[in-house]
């Protein structure tokens, strides 16, 4: 996500991604939550409609997961209850200055001029947007030890924001929120395949907590390291005169 990464009013629609994900694959949630998250989406950023992308991936893969199980009905009826959800909340957007005409806005944007950079595609001669294709490429990598049956929202979700931002590099954040837990449960399947000497006395699958707090430890400081980087060159003074207007 660095590349589009900024203190910007989009942050809060990336927010919102990774919470309206998290909600959708609880395993009980309200449904009528979907109204007020989208009548303050709509308040707030034009991201909204990445929201619908996200129910629209959901609720496919809900259709297609039920070829797979016996329990068909279940999913279906599932899928059928949020599209209803999914199309109040269309209407809950429409609370806003502008309306229902809102809806006008992700049409609009379709024939945005491609002389603002976020809107072209991702240059991956830029060593920033290589993250990217590590997480591609991992999951191509991972998918063969996938539970079975598959999850198919997620990888609708994955596969389609991925599609995005192929398209226009502004999408990479939200690639990043959807593939990141397909990768950590395919990752995690990977874990079961560990010598058995770095598993719990138990005999349990899960690892010594030893081991977890090593690997939890590494990834933190990992994080603040790049973090605190990243925030060392985006100060430098030679970076903000190149970003922000100076004296003439």
């Amino acid at each position: 996500a660095a590349p589009i990464w900024g203190p910007r009013p989009q942050i809060l629609s990336f927010f919102l991604v990774a919470f309206l994900d998290l909600w959708l694959n609880q395993p009980s949630r309200h449904r009528w939550l979907l109204i007020p998250i989208f009548a303050l989406w709509a308040n707030i950023h034009g991201g909204w409609i990445w929201g619908f992308l996200l129910l629209i991936a959901h609720i496919a893969g809900l259709f297609v997961n039920s070829f797979f199980v016996e329990d068909k009905k279940k999913l279906r009826t599932e899928g059928l209850h949020l599209i209803g959800w999914t199309v109040i909340s269309a209407l809950a957007v429409g609370i806003n200055p502008n309306g229902i005409y809102i809806w006008k806005l992700p049409f609009q944007q379709v024939n945005v001029s491609l002389q603002i950079q976020e809107w072209l595609s991702p240059d991956f001669h830029r060593l920033d947007f290589h993250p990217m294709l590590w997480m591609l490429f991992l999951l191509i990598l991972l998918a063969p030890f996938a539970q079975k049956p598959l999850q198919m929202g997620q990888i609708l979700k994955t596969i389609g924001f991925a599609y995005l931002t192929f398209v226009a590099q502004r999408n990479v954040a939200l690639f990043a929120i959807v593939a990141a837990p397909l990768l950590a449960d395919w990752a995690n399947n990977i874990i079961q395949l560990i010598p058995l000497s770095l598993n719990s006395p138990t005999g349990s699958s899960a690892l010594k907590p030893a081991f977890q707090k090593f690997i939890n430890g590494f990834i933190l400081i990992i994080l603040t390291l790049t973090a605190l980087g990243n925030l060392y060159v985006i100060t430098q003074n030679s970076r903000i005169d190149s970003n922000y207007p100076v004296d003439g």
